[in-house]
């Protein structure tokens, strides 16, 4: 929507919600199905849950642009988001007894209230100096979320799986959980992509990141909580276009994920190190086509401190030690029409052989393949695929409103990921060449 000439304000949002009866159902025991069938055969139809084994997710948010001209080297840029999130579940863990009838049954409760705040404010220039063109980007990001968790027990009487009697309701409720979390960020930025030669630029960048964290815990009352972070991220990358249909670059770009929510805390109160992480790329991109690319890329990625689940209690997280991918990577664009409403871009992506090499995300989540600890140090990590490919389909419209919220959004810059990927470097500077 313009405002005026120079202005223009766009709106976006969404309203989502889902409840999902017989969450997590619990599954036919062997006794009956595949053992003991000359005792009792279970119908596959059988099933062991109560009313109250439900999920319900809400998850709405309302977010708002506004970009404005200032002149013809100055763009001034405002984005503002905020997000409701709610879970609530109750599962069923079901345990056999050795008379093979019983079914002793326990209950898992989980509610999650969570509000997020975003306001990102950036400014771009694009302005020339003793004739080396410049294109910069200044910024800074703040965002407050705030997080409410209980995680709650209960027994539930046992079931005969033969003659079912359903209707029980859960009792001696046990409060493992219960608290309050306010996150509050604020991110600093600035980048600049140099035109040294009409085939040559140089990009630099750096991103300063401090978050607060502040917890009541009405469980373990008195252990202190609270956390301060802050570092500075840099980054680096150059492109070389030597011809006009091929471009080589390469980068190197690092990333700082803070302590975050209550799933970073450990069951002693004992807060963990902030993950960080560091990244090296360099491929050819090739203009096959007007509407057709490819890049060919090989990376390597490292992260530190990361979070994962442990193995010997789910509802807890373990640091991992360091983790590292690595490979070669190439993908194939095309870009072609979706009629009036915008323009469609499917992607074909292929993987090198099984090397302890996987999947990374375009979306910068990154699967690693090799974890850094004592014992199993070098040891590819489980479920890692070898080769992996994709193809799907992203719709812009070309609708004023809609694109400069799509734009702004491509812009914004979380304090929970670097300035930049290091495939904005190909995909910006090359665009522009």
């Amino acid at each position: 929507m313009a405002l005026t000439p120079d202005t223009q304000l766009g709106f976006q949002g969404q309203l989502r919600q889902r409840i999902q009866d017989q969450f997590g159902r619990v599954g036919l025991p062997a006794w009956g199905t595949v053992m003991g069938l000359d005792d009792v055969r279970l119908p596959i139809s059988r099933n062991f849950n109560e009313a109250f084994a439900s999920r319900t997710n809400f998850e709405d948010f309302l977010e708002a642009g506004i970009t404005h001209r200032v002149n013809d080297a100055w763009t001034l840029k405002s984005q503002f988001r905020a997000t409701y999130f709610y879970y609530s579940q109750g599962r069923i863990s079901p345990s056999l007894q050795a008379n093979h009838r019983t079914l002793k049954r326990s209950v898992f409760f989980i509610d999650v209230h969570e509000q997020d705040y975003r306001l990102n404010n950036m400014a771009i220039g694009r302005f020339d100096t003793l004739g080396i063109k410049h294109r910069v980007l200044l910024g800074v990001e703040l965002s407050r979320h705030h997080i409410a968790y209980d995680d709650t027990t209960a027994d539930l009487a046992p079931i005969d799986i033969v003659a079912p009697v359903y209707g029980a309701s859960p009792t001696n409720y046990q409060l493992r959980n219960r608290q309050l979390s306010d996150y509050d960020t604020v991110g600093a930025y600035a980048q600049d992509v140099v035109t040294l030669l009409p085939q040559l630029e140089i990009v630099a960048g750096m991103r300063y990141d401090y978050s607060a964290r502040g917890v009541l815990d009405h469980v373990m009352a008195g252990v202190d909580q609270s956390a301060y972070n802050g570092r500075v991220s840099p980054r680096a990358g150059v492109v070389y276009r030597p011809v006009t249909w091929a471009a080589w670059y390469a980068s190197w770009s690092t990333s700082f994920v803070p302590v975050n929510d209550v799933t970073s805390l450990r069951t002693k109160g004992i807060l963990f190190a902030p993950e960080r992480g560091q990244q090296y790329e360099t491929g050819v991109k090739f203009d096959i086509a007007p509407q057709l690319t490819s890049t060919l890329a090989i990376y390597q990625i490292k992260r530190k401190d990361v979070l994962t689940t442990n193995p010997v209690d789910p509802t807890e997280q373990i640091a991992v030690g360091e983790q590292r991918s690595r490979g070669v990577e190439w993908d194939v664009t095309w870009r072609g029409g979706c009629g009036r409403a915008g323009t469609c871009w499917p992607t074909m992506r292929s993987r090198t052989p099984r090397s302890r090499v996987t999947m990374r995300l375009r979306s910068a989540t990154m699967l690693p393949t090799c974890r850094c600890r004592a014992r199993d140090c070098g040891r590819a990590m489980k479920s890692s695929p070898g080769r992996r490919m994709a193809c799907w389909w992203v719709l812009v419209s070309t609708t004023p409103a809609v694109a400069m919220a799509t734009r702004l959004t491509a812009l914004s810059c979380p304090a929970t990921r670097p300035l930049m990927p290091a495939s904005a470097i190909r995909g910006s500077a090359i665009a522009s060449a």
